[in-house]
């Protein structure tokens, strides 16, 4: 299977945060004043998505990788229905990952994406094959979380992204 690389020459615009960063203190207010449904709702990252389980969600779909910070710790319990691991190598997007958030996203019950890599990136395949209006959170390291609601602004960005690393998605 292809795997897309990111160019050390793309890190740097790569890791700047797709959308506001809500602040690791005002999580919990920022949180409740936002309507999120579970059906519609994308979790990347382990303490992420462990927070929005251990308050009672089920994400569509959660994408982990059973590390944080780059050392390993348990995998986030429960809040899915069925689990699929891939391969995705640091720094790009295998598009065995990218076809099975596309697959996951289409089918029924919340599902987990368990991750033997890094699964950072992967946040762009989700933008690109969630619905308008999903809810997709990651977290920016030692800031907070970032939120984005899907629009076709977002979707085209992330298409954008996609393309300078040679991954042509289709929906």
């Amino acid at each position: 299977m292809p795997y897309y690389s990111l160019g050390i020459y793309l890190r740097e615009e790569f890791s700047r945060p797709l959308g506001a960063v809500i602040r690791n203190d005002r999580i919990e207010s920022y949180l409740k004043s936002v309507e999120t449904k579970d059906a519609s709702l994308i979790t990347v990252g382990d303490r992420t998505t462990e927070y929005f389980v251990s308050h009672g969600h089920r994400p569509k779909l959660q994408i982990v990788d059973a590390m944080e910070k780059r050392a390993k710790r348990p995998a986030p319990m429960g809040g899915f229905d069925h689990q699929t691991s891939v391969r995705n190598p640091a720094g790009g997007i295998a598009s065995e990952a990218a076809d099975i958030i596309r697959a996951e996203l289409h089918r029924e019950g919340a599902a987990r994406l368990l991750v033997d890599g890094e699964e950072d990136l992967l946040v762009l395949p989700a933008v690109f094959y969630a619905k308008e209006g999903t809810d997709i959170f990651y977290g920016q390291p030692n800031e907070g979380l970032v939120h984005l609601r899907v629009t076709p602004q977002l979707k085209k960005l992330a298409a954008d992204m996609l393309g300078r690393i040679g991954f042509m998605a289709s929906v």
